[in-house]
C-alpha cells in the first residue's frame, strides 16, 4: 500500500542560511501598535531598540517603501470587538495611551495639520504614515488595510511593531492568508514578555510563513543609501 508522508512542517521550520536581498517590488511598511501605552509595557531597553529601528525604517521609507501605515488599536466602541473581553482599557480611542509614540508621530498624517510646530513635522521628503485604526490583534481584521495596500499597488509587506508574539505575528499570518508576501523586521519589533516572548513571536511567524519571513534590518535596507 502506497503511503504518502507530508514534509511541509519540516520545510516550514527550515530557515535559509541568509535571507534573499529585498526585491524591487512595490513594498509597504506597516507599523503596528507603536503607541505610548504599549511601548511602556515593554522592557525599556527592548522597547527603545525597536523604536529606534522603526524610526530608521520610516526615515528610509521614501527610498525603500512605496506606502507606509500606522496600524494601531483605536477602539471607539468596546462592544465592537472581542479584544475588550481580555483587555478592556487598551487602545481606547481618544486616550493618551492609544496615541502613536511622539518619536513617530511627526511622520503621521496628523502631524502635517495645523497646530504642530515646524520641529515636529517630518522632513519634506518623508513618506507619511497613514493611520489605519484596528480593533483586534491582526491589523487586517475588519480594517481597511487590505484595500489600501491593493489600491496602492503593493506587492510586499514589511512589519514593525508591538507585540511580536501577539499583534505582529497575528498580522503576519493574516497577511499570508490574504495572499501577501510578508516579512517581519526582527529588530523593529518588541514584546512585553521581553526577549523570550519576542523570539517566541518570531518563531511563530517562521513556522507559519517559513524561515525567510523574518528579516534583518541590514537586509531590508541593503540597497538604501544612508
Amino acid at each position: 500500500q502506497l503511503q504518502v508522508r507530508s514534509t511541509w512542517p519540516a520545510a516550514a521550520r527550515a530557515a535559509p542560511a541568509a535571507p534573499a536581498p529585498p526585491s524591487k517590488k512595490k513594498a509597504a511598511l506597516v507599523v503596528i501598535d507603536m503607541t505610548v501605552e504599549q511601548l511602556e509595557w515593554c522592557d525599556r531597553g527592548h522597547a527603545e531598540a525597536a523604536l529606534a529601528a522603526t524610526e530608521r525604517l520610516i526615515a528610509a521609507a521614501p527610498r525603500r517603501f512605496d506606502f507606509a501605515v500606522d496600524a494601531r488599536l483605536w477602539i471607539s466602541d468596546p462592544d465592537a470587538t472581542s479584544l475588550t473581553w481580555l483587555h478592556p482599557d487598551v487602545g481606547r480611542a481618544g486616550t493618551a495611551g492609544a496615541l502613536l509614540h511622539p518619536r513617530l508621530a511627526r511622520y503621521a498624517a496628523a502631524a502635517t495639520q495645523k497646530g504642530h510646530s515646524p520641529p515636529d513635522r517630518p522632513p519634506c521628503d518623508a513618506l507619511v504614515l497613514e493611520h489605519v485604526p484596528k480593533y483586534h490583534y491582526s491589523a487586517f481584521h475588519a480594517t481597511e488595510l487590505d484595500a489600501r495596500l491593493r489600491a496602492n499597488g503593493i506587492e510586499e509587506v514589511y512589519l514593525a511593531g508591538i507585540h511580536t508574539n501577539f499583534c505582529v505575528a497575528s498580522t503576519a499570518m493574516a497577511a499570508f492568508e490574504r495572499g501577501w508576501r510578508c516579512f517581519v523586521v526582527e529588530e523593529a519589533c518588541a514584546a512585553f514578555g521581553g526577549e523570550a516572548a519576542h523570539k517566541e513571536g518570531l518563531a511563530q511567524v517562521e513556522r507559519y510563513l517559513g524561515g525567510a519571513s523574518v528579516v534583518r534590518m541590514a537586509d531590508v535596507l541593503l540597497h538604501v543609501a544612508e
